[in-house]
């Protein structure tokens, strides 16, 4: 407001006043923004070094007691030797090396099992079960007594899964109490940097339409970061430990029958525990991806003849069909590929997983391929109900399920479709998808043909 015999300011100070308050506005938001960034970072970071890595080294703990569990009722089964016992050490070394990882963490809720008391109950079971075990290989202990100590060598492994699990569903509670913190200081800090942008949209609009644009870009910018930080912590908290124990336990097994020499073909267990392992790898990679989210999957590229290497797939693909759905495969020779053979397999075995789920059970899938504009294109059709089409442009992204409920009851986690993507998308190909309701679904990738000289 003038007052009478004042003159009015000029324009291009009243412009400089508005940008310098618009500078000063902004300065004030980077300053709110690092100061509310460093302090969802240092929870983050303790989320990580504490709460997650506790659930970490509790999964990994329980897998060193399964293993000297499963290599302890080897020992058992088969006539005990000297060669036996100087492995049971190995597996024995491997628990205490467990221990200590998980004492390193470093602090400890006073009701939860103490590194300490694993410590001992682990030294408890070697010195009474190797004692006995040397005593009995020297003649110098009946079979019934030897039996005895490994009863209650067995009885201590027990207990220590036990506290191997209460570690882990503590990490657990603590990793998903810790997220939500992160939660509160994300909406704190939106609160706070909301009203600052609506008071600098006072000052933005005498710097014209150029500020609000700015302003809307940021938000934008900060609403895609919000779901990051969001589909990341989801993924953490529900994949990082749903996979590795079972595949750990099928490798476990596997090679225990090996061992004993059971009435299945060698070929057929080195088969078992060479997947197992390979789904290991796969799965590890998985979590890396997701913890360093990775820009690009890692493959390791090799050329390929696409009409052998889809004929193994589809054989491998047969027990994810099942009884009495039938698999029908239409495979030309179509050229060669480029690709990483396993990660390309696991994309196929994925879809064809996948309509097996949902298409009928007496049904039919079809495993077929055609050439289109230098591309090969694998498709997958199924005969189930289809895909809504709402649902259509979602169920490629982490964690989505169409039927929440019969996707829960066949075991999946809504991560299947969003890896086999992944997979493609880093070959340089797209997985199209074409369902119509009620008469079923076909998804299709399409992947380069390698050119020939």
């Amino acid at each position: 407001m003038t007052r009478p015999g004042q003159r009015p300011a000029p324009p291009w100070r009243l412009a400089i006043i508005a940008v310098a308050g618009l500078v000063a506005g902004l300065v004030a938001i980077g300053i709110v923004g690092l100061i509310v960034n460093a302090r969802i970072g240092q929870v983050v970071e303790d989320t990580i070094a504490y709460d997650i890595e506790l659930e970490d080294e509790a999964d990994d703990l329980r897998v060193a007691v399964l293993d000297l569990d499963a290599y302890h009722r080897l020992i058992l089964l088969n006539d005990p030797s000297a060669l036996r016992a100087e492995q049971l050490a190995e597996h024995y070394a491997v628990l205490l090396e467990e221990i200590a990882e998980m004492a390193a963490i470093g602090r400890f809720p006073a009701e939860a099992p103490q590194p300490d008391g694993l410590r001992d109950r682990a030294t408890e079971y070697y010195d009474a079960f190797r004692p006995a075990l040397d005593a009995f290989l020297a003649g110098d202990l009946s079979r019934a007594a030897f039996d005895d100590a490994s009863d209650r060598g067995l009885a201590v492994l027990s207990g220590l899964e036990q506290s191997a699990i209460e570690l882990d569903t503590l990490g657990e509670a603590l990793a998903e109490a810790a997220f939500e913190s992160v939660e509160d200081e994300r909406r704190t800090g939106f609160l706070v940097l909301g009203g600052v942008i609506v008071g600098l949209s006072v000052l933005a609009v005498l710097v014209g339409l150029g500020a609000v644009l700015m302003v809307r870009e940021g938000r934008r910018l900060l609403t895609v970061a919000d779901e990051a930080a969001r589909s990341k912590d989801d993924f953490i908290a529900d994949a990082s430990h749903e996979l590795r124990t079972p595949l750990t336990v099928l490798r476990g097994n596997a090679e225990q029958a090996l061992a004993l020499g059971t009435d299945s073909p060698p070929d057929l267990l080195e088969d078992i525990a060479a997947e197992a392992i390979r789904m290991s790898r796969l799965v590890d990679d998985l979590l890396l991806l997701a913890r360093s989210d990775a820009a690009a999957l890692p493959l390791a590229l090799e050329r390929v003849d696409a009409e052998p290497f889809l004929t193994e797939v589809a054989a491998r693909a047969q027990p994810l069909v099942g009884a009495p759905r039938r698999l029908t495969v239409d495979i030309a020779d179509r050229g060669a590929l480029e690709v990483d053979p396993a990660r390309l397999e696991q994309a196929i075995l994925i879809l064809i997983d996948n309509a097996a789920k949902y298409g009928r059970p007496d049904g039919r899938i079809e495993l077929m391929t055609t050439e289109r504009d230098g591309h090969l294109l694998v498709s997958v059709r199924d005969d189930g109900p289809g895909i809504p089409p709402d649902a259509v442009p979602h169920i490629f992204e982490r964690f989505y399920r169409v039927d929440r409920t019969r996707a829960r009851s066949s075991g999946g986690a809504g991560l299947g479709l969003a890896i086999a993507n992944s997979i493609v998308l880093a070959h340089g190909g797209q997985i199209e998808v074409d369902s119509v309701i009620g008469s079923g679904t076909t998804m299709t990738i399409s992947l380069p043909v390698v050119q020939t000289p």
